[in-house]
């Protein structure tokens, strides 16, 4: 799975925040880290993409990195080394 392919894909496609999550714990599954998903998010948010998309992207890295409720986590630690 190329990750970074399937975000902008899903971005283009406006696909919801559940259903960007959801692509993240399929990268999860097949073996992806969790620094290797976040460095993915921080690449394609440098690149010019619009606000709200940017904020997409932030809300997902949020989940990524445990920056959020412990339940709402996809990894169980948090990623310091932002």
């Amino acid at each position: 799975m190329n990750l970074e392919f399937e975000i902008k894909k899903s971005l283009q496609k406006n696909v919801s925040l559940p259903a960007l999550i959801d692509l993240i714990y399929q990268y999860k599954q097949i073996g992806g880290t969790q620094q290797e998903s976040y460095t993915t998010l921080e690449k394609i948010r440098d690149n010019d993409i619009e606000e709200s998309t940017e904020d997409r992207i932030l809300e997902v890295m949020d989940f990524v990195s445990g920056f959020c409720s412990l339940d709402k986590r996809i990894w169980n630690e948090v990623l310091i080394d932002r």
